[in-house]
């Protein structure tokens, strides 16, 4: 990478679409350009969780505005993640699919405590309380993300459905707004919370710090009333000032555009509920988000090893994974898939076979029998930071898939990676276990190609055929494995070399 490419970063969030280009250089990281689209997403979810064609279209303007205004960048990555609102919605897919007609780059959807992470990454990075143990708040339109740390670490993280757009729709659809329906509103709050109250009040904090658009808002509200700080006293006074305007359409703020007020009394009702039970005294304000937090991580990348390489290993530690016997299908899956021609290999999927090799027994200390099905929940349930949505699934997928049955049909639901590629993952991984059945070293190593044959997808493994006869139980479950994939569709072949 050259010190002056550029990448750029969109988040797909339920309120806005925002887009920050940004060079990483020497220097660090530098903002170039930021891009923001009011799309309101989180408006067009039904009661059954699907998101309606006028959305989908306002997402669409969105991304054609990025697309434009990237056509003539040199750019070294573009990342492009999605929250709370495709994270619920049923048909985010067939949104997902349209973006991609007019930008077509990955969309990662990350799950709400991996979005925690982030900001937490991005306020970090760039507040002056370096030292400081923090609070971090961010109230987007569908979810709340809430985080407390120390210096760059963060130590507690959550993310709730407790979104200034949902809040808004539920208790001020009709646009009233009365003392009942804001207690209303911070009670929910309240009880959605209070299992989080000892938890983060132990872990303690010196400084609260609130993200996004809407605590922007409330903020310059606020400042323009009060004090430059956020406080209850604060939040209250502007409570009062809707109820007394009775409806939302009788309240203007200066530098708050009608349409966000629109949403401000749910998030308002969130941010007080916040308050209340985490007893805060003040919050300030900080221009920082998930966007922000993305960058920092491709730059800590750059710099240091893969963040999911910790995430799988603190996975394998935690449930006592026999480690031996996972590297050698590690190695066993490696090799054949090394052998593989360039157009059906990339590193990034090597990383995901990797992996799987290494967690594929992690449901292990649960159950032997059915390992692989204890295994897939471990990993598609755990906090896994720096995977997103889909990779996270994958890797479930394939431990979930390493014996017993195969369910080649799931591969389809996975959008942003071919599945072609991920079959040969399956079946080397697959091929590799069944190697390794007696827990121990092979002296042969396996020969791989993989082509297609009449329109069929083949994986032809060559083994020595002395091997073969001195391990007898090895070649008929081979055998039986071929059977099982010929069923599917894709052929495994077995070549004895002398």
């Amino acid at each position: 990478m050259q010190h002056q490419d550029l990448i750029a970063v969109v988040d797909l969030g339920s309120n806005s679409f925002h887009m920050a280009l940004a060079s990483i250089g020497g220097s660090g990281i530098r903002i170039v350009d930021r891009v923001k689209h009011k799309v309101y997403l989180a408006s067009g979810l039904s009661a059954d969780m699907m998101l309606d064609q006028a959305a989908i279209d306002r997402g669409v303007d969105a991304m054609r505005l990025f697309a434009q205004r990237l056509k003539n960048e040199s750019l070294w990555k573009v990342r492009i993640v999605a929250t709370h609102t495709l994270r619920v919605a049923k048909n985010a897919e067939h949104a997902i699919a349209q973006f991609r007609e007019v930008f077509d780059h990955p969309v990662d959807i990350i799950e709400g405590i991996e979005e925690a992470r982030l900001i937490y990454t991005a306020v970090a990075h760039t507040t002056p309380h370096v030292e400081s143990s923090r609070f971090v708040i961010d109230i987007g339109g569908g979810s709340t993300e809430l985080v407390v740390g120390d210096g760059f670490k963060p130590k507690l993280r959550s993310s709730h459905s407790l979104g200034s757009n949902l809040f808004s729709k539920r208790f001020f659809a009709d646009g009233k707004l009365t003392k009942e329906r804001f207690d209303s509103a911070v009670a929910r709050v309240e009880s959605i919370l209070e299992i989080y109250y000892r938890s983060y009040v132990n872990a303690g904090w010196q400084v609260v710090i609130g993200t996004s658009g809407t605590i922007k808002h409330i903020s310059s509200i606020v400042a323009q009333q009060q004090s430059s700080v956020v406080t209850y006293s604060g939040l209250l006074a502007l409570r009062d000032q809707m109820i007394d305007a009775q409806v939302i359409d009788a309240c203007h703020y200066e530098g708050v555009p009608d349409d966000r007020v629109k949403i401000l009394p749910g998030g308002l009702a969130v941010l007080i509920g916040i308050f209340e039970l985490f007893e805060i005294e003040e919050l300030h304000y900080e221009d920082a988000g998930l966007r922000e937090g993305v960058i920092y991580q491709e730059l800590w990348h750059l710099e240091h090893p893969d963040i999911r390489e910790r995430s799988v290993n603190d996975l394998k530690e935690r449930h006592k994974v026999d480690v031996l016997q996972c590297a050698r299908v590690q190695a066993t899956a490696l090799t054949i898939y090394d052998q593989l021609a360039d157009k059906y290999r990339s590193d990034e999927y090597r990383k995901l076979l990797d992996w799987a090799a290494q967690l594929h027994e992690v449901g292990r200390t649960i159950r032997v029998q059915d390992v692989q099905d204890h295994s897939k929940y471990i990993v598609r349930h755990s906090p896994m930071p720096g995977f997103t949505v889909e990779q996270q699934k994958i890797l479930a997928w394939l431990v979930g898939n390493h014996r017993k049955g195969i369910d080649v049909e799931k591969i389809n639901t996975f959008t942003q990676h071919d599945p072609q590629m991920l079959v040969w993952l399956l079946m080397a991984l697959r091929i590799a276990v069944t190697l390794h059945r007696s827990r121990g070293e092979i002296d042969c190593i396996p020969e791989a190609t993989a082509e297609f044959v009449d329109a069929v997808p083949q994986l032809t493994i060559g083994l020595a055929q002395a091997w073969l006869k001195t391990h007898s139980l090895s070649d008929y479950d081979l055998a039986e494995e071929a059977k099982r994939w010929q069923k599917r569709g894709w052929a495994l072949q077995l070549e004895p070399l002398a």
